[in-house]
């Protein structure tokens, strides 16, 4: 099954990233802004620190739900964690892919 877009994903500071294939608008200006630009260095960094730390998703599931949202292939997946972030950070770099940060919702707590 395809993914629906956006797909969320929680770092363990209780930030939330939203991962889409479609520019938001007003995103330029400030307003929702991208969590990192078309770099694919940074972008490789920070879910390599997503993928280690999250306490909601231990497996990982939304990271690979956002490559299966990039790459619509839904009888395969890359083997290992290693793949999907650098096939993410990627997309991101091509701007086949866009992440913004979000506030996570009131009285959302890690556990």
């Amino acid at each position: 099954m395809i993914r629906k877009d956006p797909v969320l994903v929680h770092d363990i500071f209780n930030q939330v990233y939203e991962l889409t294939r479609w520019p938001r608008h007003g995103a330029a200006t400030g307003i929702g802004a991208e969590a990192f630009p078309h770099d694919r260095a940074y972008a490789v960094e920070t879910l390599r620190r997503i993928a280690r730390n999250s306490r909601q998703d231990p497996f990982n599931y939304a990271l690979y739900d956002a490559w299966q949202l990039v790459y619509e292939k839904p009888w395969t997946r890359p083997p290992n964690l290693h793949l999907v972030v650098n096939d993410l950070a990627d997309a991101i770099h091509q701007g086949r892919l866009f992440a913004y940060t979000e506030s996570a919702a009131p009285g959302y707590a890690l556990r």
